[in-house]
């Protein structure tokens, strides 16, 4: 028998029950009619142990799944690069196990096999529809500490997990992403890093957007208005995160708010909620109906199947074959179950799209590169160079079509064609030409939704994304040097005026510089009130006056 091994410290927090961070979803119904048919997931994936937290590639053709409480764990625990496991004899191992299990529940856990500590990510795979072949994956991605995955994030092809990891066998709160070699075995974890992160209990979750520039987190925080509430976290960079910010009270109440599932387009979002009307935990969705994250409509709760008189939480939706996974006590313990939303589902037509690229001032075809895509649940991109300025491609029509055009010396272009477009002609032919604006000196930047906090230059989170578009402009275009002009109403001190809009000015090219954009490419200035739009007359022209301009001041090398 060892004498004593001392984790203590090595562990920070850790989430005893595993996050859902989830694909998008673009759904037009808010409430499910009653009829759709309930399924149970095979009983090689639902088994007499809780299993919980489902997730699916945007392919269709795995699910990653956490079974809790299972004998078969992996047993993996590293300390200070040594396997545990392999050089303790049984008794000293699971004693050891349910040392460190009862520091992280801060109470004795006698029994580590059935703690809910126990918690393994495993894999199911399908190939027409039905997830019969089950893997349970070793090191890194288990151990005997507790795995979860929270998602598969489209943009990186990685996978998101709860906690964050040291090869020495250190563990601590947060997140971390995991990819997959193509021999199916998995890299060490990557942490990401998310500003002023913590929660007040053990219990997180979150839901990831497709292009990976927002996470919603459901934690328990000082400013939580029940035990927990639904925050919202912008990407700086890669691998960082701002603060989260609370959704406020369209979504947040005094009861609990958890397993957020964000849809594709970023304006539906679904969680689970004990609130008042809810038998047990239910299923809610909610609209969002501002730029800010801060207004929502009323959240309704969606009806049976999905709903009843047990907790039903962490949903799931699979674009690719339109099943709407969920996990529920309904049968006692916690088991998957999904329900097909259109089972007579016919496959998408097959459109062409042809056309020129031009220059936007002289009209005349130029050559470029084209980046194309369906918004799908797959985005596979493609890839098409124009010696002539005439392109033709092939998609499937079944959701937006996104095309990407890039020439050096031009400002890129993207376009999106929505599936209404096609849905209302039988024409499988559209005619669509890509203007390119050349890269000028004087020429403006269209930049939107960059916004301060009232009256002070520090920059809001929802600007990230707007502000990341600009960084990958510039570096797409490394040539091109630029002016940030601040601008503000007339209302206030002129001196003062001017004043905040150098500042905004300057804090948006800090942010251009912490991203990577040489200092010496950015000039700044701050106009204040002095070269307005409009009259200012109305709050509506305030507003259109206080604003940021970009210009390009240099082209060339």
């Amino acid at each position: 028998m060892i004498d004593s091994i001392n984790f203590a410290g090595m562990f920070g927090q850790i989430n005893t029950r595993r996050c859902i961070l989830v694909l998008g979803l673009c759904l037009g119904w808010s409430l499910l009619p009653a009829q759709y048919l309930l399924e149970r997931l095979d009983d090689q994936i639902n088994t007499a142990y809780d299993e919980i937290a489902p997730v699916v590639t945007p392919d269709g053709g795995t699910l990653f799944f956490t079974r809790v409480g299972d004998p078969t764990f992996k047993r993996t625990l590293y300390q200070f690069n040594h396997d545990l496991s392999a050089e303790l004899n049984s008794d000293e191992y699971f004693e050891l196990l349910s040392s460190i299990y009862s520091q992280l529940a801060n109470k004795s856990v006698s029994s580590p096999v059935s703690s809910g500590f126990n918690q393994d990510v495993w894999m199911a795979t399908s190939a027409h529809g039905v997830f019969d072949k089950i893997y349970h994956p070793g090191f890194p991605l288990n151990n005997a500490l507790p795995n979860s995955i929270c998602a598969y994030s489209e943009a990186d092809q990685s996978l998101l997990i709860i906690n964050q990891f040291g090869k020495d066998g250190s563990l601590y709160h947060g997140f971390s992403k995991i990819r997959q070699t193509e021999h199916a075995e998995f890299d060490f974890p990557e942490p990401i890093y998310i500003y002023d992160f913590y929660s007040q209990s053990d219990d997180v979750s979150a839901a990831l957007s497709y292009d990976n520039d927002v996470i919603v987190l459901a934690l328990d925080r000082k400013d939580s208005r029940g035990d927990q509430d639904l925050y919202i976290s912008f990407k700086v960079k890669e691998n960082l995160w701002s603060s989260p910010i609370n959704l406020g009270p369209d979504i947040n109440t005094a009861f609990r708010e958890s397993t957020p599932y964000l849809s594709r387009d970023k304006k539906r979002l679904f969680f689970a909620s004990n609130r008042p009307g809810s038998e047990g935990m239910d299923i809610y969705v909610s609209r969002r109906i501002d730029v800010h994250w801060s207004k929502w409509t009323k959240p309704r709760k969606v009806v049976g199947p999905i709903n009843g008189p047990y907790d039903d939480t962490q949903p799931y939706y699979s674009e690719i074959d339109d099943y709407f996974y969920f996990t529920s006590n309904r049968d006692g313990s916690y088991d998957i179950f999904r329900v097909n939303f259109s089972p007579n589902r016919t496959p998408p037509r097959l459109i062409t799209i042809q056309g020129r690229i031009i220059d936007e001032q002289t009209q005349q075809p130029i050559r470029a590169e084209l980046t194309y895509s369906s918004l799908g649940p797959i985005r596979q991109n493609y890839f098409f160079r124009s010696s002539n300025g005439q392109y033709s491609i092939q998609l499937q029509a079944a959701h937006t079509i996104q095309i990407q055009a890039n020439q050096p010396g031009y400002l890129s272009n993207v376009v999106e064609i929505e599936p209404d477009v096609w849905q209302q002609s039988s024409d499988s032919v559209l005619i669509v030409d890509i203007p390119l604006e050349p890269i000028k000196e004087d020429r403006k930047i269209e930049v939107s939704n960059i916004f301060f906090e009232q009256s002070k230059p520090k920059i809001l989170p929802e600007s990230y994304p707007e502000l990341n578009r600009l960084v990958q402009l510039l570096k797409q275009n490394p040539n091109i040097h630029i002016l940030i002009e601040g601008h503000t109403d007339n209302v206030g001190d002129l001196k003062a005026n001017i004043e905040l809009s150098q500042k905004r000015a300057m804090g948006i090219k800090e942010y251009l510089v912490y991203n990577g954009i040489a200092k010496e490419r950015i000039d700044t200035k701050g106009f204040g009130p002095t070269k307005p739009l409009n009259d200012n007359s109305t709050e509506e022209k305030r507003r259109e006056n206080r604003r940021v301009e970009i210009k390009i001041t240099k082209s060339s090398p």
